[in-house]
């Protein structure tokens, strides 16, 4: 589960700075823990209890994993939750489409901010994140889409450049930057069921 503590006038029902909304990754996160694997079914009920705990946004998938992935993101859409649903993507247009199929309110869109990400992995460089994103950004609100972009790395990122990958996507209507902490229950304190 990730804490929300920014946002701008795109963002789902933040009613001042200082309101603090949680975005949920289990649907999609969760899974990458050893040896889980949630059904359609699980998913939706999960969902479900999420949506009626208060959680302000609910990541449903990756809707570019799978064609089985988008079924159950169009499930959990199609469930008239009153968070916000939304598909991690990537910072690639065809990510973005195949969410937009499943007929989510929004993306998590993550772009490489560190150096190591920009030039190493994606093997582009700073501008081009920059321009890449604004342009996915908004192609995405343009589809009337709700947007966070999330810095890949941010941790080892450089400062400036990540204030500038930011503020370059935060203008009204565009998107909402990823500050997030990242929870994870250990074993040792779930209990039975």
């Amino acid at each position: 589960m990730a804490a929300k503590f920014s946002g701008t006038t795109n963002s789902p029902g933040l009613a001042s700075d200082t309101d603090v909304q949680f975005l949920d990754t289990t649907l999609r996160d969760g899974e990458q823990a050893p040896g889980v694997s949630l059904t359609a079914d699980q998913k939706a009920t999960v969902a479900r209890k999420l949506d009626a705990a208060g959680v302000s946004v609910v990541e449903a998938g990756s809707a570019c994993t799978s064609a089985g992935e988008r079924e159950t993101i169009r499930r959990v859409t199609g469930l008239d939750l009153d968070a916000t649903v939304t598909s991690f993507c990537r910072g690639v247009k065809r990510d973005v489409e195949l969410a937009l199929d499943c007929g989510v309110d929004g993306v998590n869109l993550v772009v490489p901010a560190s150096d190591r990400h920009v030039e190493r992995k994606v093997g582009t460089t700073r501008e081009d994140v920059l321009d890449t994103t604004r342009e996915l950004v908004e192609f995405a609100t343009d589809h009337g889409l709700w947007v966070e972009v999330i810095g890949e790395d941010g941790s080892r990122a450089d400062l400036d450049f990540l204030s500038c990958l930011f503020s370059s996507t935060t203008s009204p209507g565009a998107g909402v930057p990823g500050a997030t902490q990242i929870l994870y229950l250990s074993p040792k304190y779930q209990r039975a069921t």
